[in-house]
Protein backbone atom coordinates (compact mmCIF):
# COMPACT_ATOMS: atom_id res chain seq x y z
CA UNK A 1 0.00 0.00 0.00
CA UNK A 2 2.85 2.40 0.61
CA UNK A 3 4.27 1.73 -2.44
CA UNK A 4 1.18 2.49 -4.66
CA UNK A 5 0.68 5.78 -2.46
CA UNK A 6 4.62 6.84 -3.39
CA UNK A 7 3.45 5.78 -6.90
CA UNK A 8 0.32 8.24 -6.97
CA UNK A 9 2.22 10.90 -5.66
CA UNK A 10 5.13 10.66 -7.80
CA UNK A 11 3.06 10.95 -10.91
CA UNK A 12 1.19 13.77 -9.55
CA UNK A 13 4.43 15.88 -9.31
CA UNK A 14 4.88 14.77 -12.80
CA UNK A 15 1.63 15.87 -14.19
CA UNK A 16 1.80 19.09 -12.38
CA UNK A 17 5.25 19.50 -13.59
CA UNK A 18 3.57 19.86 -17.32
CA UNK A 19 4.32 23.46 -18.31
CA UNK A 20 8.18 23.14 -16.91
CA UNK A 21 11.06 23.98 -19.17
CA UNK A 22 14.59 22.10 -18.38
CA UNK A 23 17.38 24.16 -20.08
CA UNK A 24 20.78 24.32 -20.77
CA UNK A 25 21.76 26.86 -22.69
CA UNK A 26 19.58 29.93 -23.76
CA UNK A 27 19.64 32.67 -26.45
CA UNK A 28 17.72 35.51 -27.04
CA UNK A 29 16.93 37.34 -29.96
CA UNK A 30 15.19 40.67 -30.60
CA UNK A 31 12.69 41.27 -33.20
CA UNK A 32 15.39 42.25 -35.78
CA UNK A 33 17.13 38.51 -35.21
CA UNK A 34 20.31 40.46 -33.03
CA UNK A 35 21.34 38.07 -30.35
CA UNK A 36 20.45 39.94 -27.11
CA UNK A 37 21.49 37.34 -24.89
CA UNK A 38 23.77 34.00 -25.45
CA UNK A 39 24.74 32.18 -22.17
CA UNK A 40 25.43 28.70 -21.22
CA UNK A 41 26.59 30.03 -17.75
CA UNK A 42 25.10 27.37 -14.97
CA UNK A 43 24.21 30.16 -12.21
CA UNK A 44 22.50 32.57 -14.97
CA UNK A 45 20.68 29.69 -16.95
CA UNK A 46 19.59 28.45 -12.97
CA UNK A 47 18.25 31.13 -12.19
CA UNK A 48 16.28 32.00 -15.86
CA UNK A 49 14.98 28.57 -15.67
CA UNK A 50 13.16 29.35 -12.07
CA UNK A 51 12.05 32.87 -13.39
CA UNK A 52 10.88 31.11 -16.68
CA UNK A 53 9.28 28.40 -14.70
CA UNK A 54 7.31 30.64 -11.93
CA UNK A 55 4.06 31.18 -14.86
CA UNK A 56 0.46 30.66 -15.13
CA UNK A 57 -1.33 30.34 -18.05
CA UNK A 58 -3.03 33.73 -19.16
CA UNK A 59 -5.75 34.10 -21.88
CA UNK A 60 -6.86 37.77 -21.31
CA UNK A 61 -4.31 39.27 -23.85
CA UNK A 62 -2.75 39.14 -27.49
CA UNK A 63 0.92 40.48 -26.76
CA UNK A 64 2.84 41.85 -28.69
CA UNK A 65 5.88 39.26 -29.04
CA UNK A 66 9.22 40.56 -30.00
CA UNK A 67 11.75 38.21 -28.93
CA UNK A 68 12.12 35.02 -29.51
CA UNK A 69 13.95 32.67 -26.73
CA UNK A 70 15.56 29.72 -27.67
CA UNK A 71 16.22 27.33 -24.73
CA UNK A 72 18.70 24.66 -25.31
CA UNK A 73 16.88 21.74 -23.66
CA UNK A 74 18.50 17.62 -22.75
CA UNK A 75 15.75 17.01 -25.38
CA UNK A 76 17.05 19.37 -28.20
CA UNK A 77 15.74 23.09 -28.86
CA UNK A 78 12.57 24.82 -27.94
CA UNK A 79 11.67 28.25 -28.35
CA UNK A 80 9.26 30.75 -27.06
CA UNK A 81 8.22 34.14 -28.30
CA UNK A 82 8.46 36.77 -25.61
CA UNK A 83 7.16 40.17 -25.06
CA UNK A 84 8.50 42.52 -22.61
CA UNK A 85 5.28 42.63 -20.75
CA UNK A 86 6.45 39.29 -19.60
CA UNK A 87 4.12 36.94 -21.47
CA UNK A 88 5.23 33.72 -23.47
CA UNK A 89 3.71 31.72 -25.89
CA UNK A 90 5.75 28.03 -27.43
CA UNK A 91 6.34 28.39 -31.08
CA UNK A 92 4.27 25.88 -32.16
CA UNK A 93 1.46 25.73 -34.56
CA UNK A 94 -0.32 23.46 -31.89
CA UNK A 95 0.01 24.38 -28.51
CA UNK A 96 -1.66 28.36 -28.74
CA UNK A 97 -1.50 29.01 -24.76
CA UNK A 98 -0.02 32.07 -23.64
CA UNK A 99 1.66 32.13 -20.29
CA UNK A 100 2.40 35.12 -17.88
CA UNK A 101 5.79 35.17 -15.92
CA UNK A 102 5.04 36.26 -12.28
CA UNK A 103 8.65 38.13 -11.67
CA UNK A 104 9.12 39.72 -15.75
CA UNK A 105 11.30 42.26 -14.09
CA UNK A 106 13.46 39.99 -13.00
CA UNK A 107 13.82 37.83 -16.07
CA UNK A 108 14.06 40.97 -18.54
CA UNK A 109 17.19 42.08 -16.58
CA UNK A 110 18.62 38.26 -16.37
CA UNK A 111 17.99 37.80 -19.91
CA UNK A 112 19.16 41.16 -21.60
CA UNK A 113 15.33 42.05 -22.54
CA UNK A 114 14.89 45.66 -22.55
Amino acid sequence: MRILIILIFGLFLVACDSNQVNFTGIKVFDDQFNVALETKEKQRIKELKALFNDKAEYKEIAPNFKYLIEFNTSNGSERWKYSIDGYTQKHSQEDLRIYALFNKDQFNELAKVN
